[in-house]
């Protein structure tokens, strides 16, 4: 496990997806989160303008937090979350060049995986873990 992750997972073992929030919010809503004790954020790509959001939540709370992004679906959008100063890359799927470029980046990788032959794949690539993706349709409930 990448050590980022096990420090702040050690703090609060939950992640707090932060889905269509825009700019305007995001500085009173992580504050919020953090002051409950969240230590994970992830903006995913299709809320708007997430790379600014990112951007500046990095630049308000990144000494104190692992922000970053989630359904981040190619290598490109890996280096645009990591230029804006995410550390965390989350994905709806296992793309090995997903996780090859989050990695490369020293950035924590976090592919979704429904099937042991998904999970093997994205470790193999180097992910520093696995989100049980879709939750629901996996056991147990």
């Amino acid at each position: 496990m990448h050590p980022l992750l096990q420090s702040y997972l050690e703090e609060m073992p939950l992640i707090a997806i932060l889905r269509g929030i825009t700019l305007a919010e995001a500085t009173d809503v992580v504050d919020v989160l953090y002051q409950a004790g969240f230590r994970i954020v992830e903006v995913p790509l299709n809320s708007p303008d997430p790379i600014r959001s990112i951007e500046h939540i990095a630049s308000t709370f990144g000494d104190r937090m692992l922000v970053g992004a989630g359904t981040v679906l190619d290598p490109a959008e890996v280096e645009a979350v990591c230029d804006a100063g995410g550390q965390i890359i989350v994905s709806p799927n296992t793309d090995p060049d997903v996780v090859r470029a989050s990695v490369a980046r020293d950035a924590v990788s976090l592919p979704g995986a429904a099937t042991p032959s998904e999970v093997f794949t994205a470790l193999k690539a180097g992910a520093h873990g696995v989100k049980a993706f879709p939750a629901e349709m996996l056991t147990p409930r």
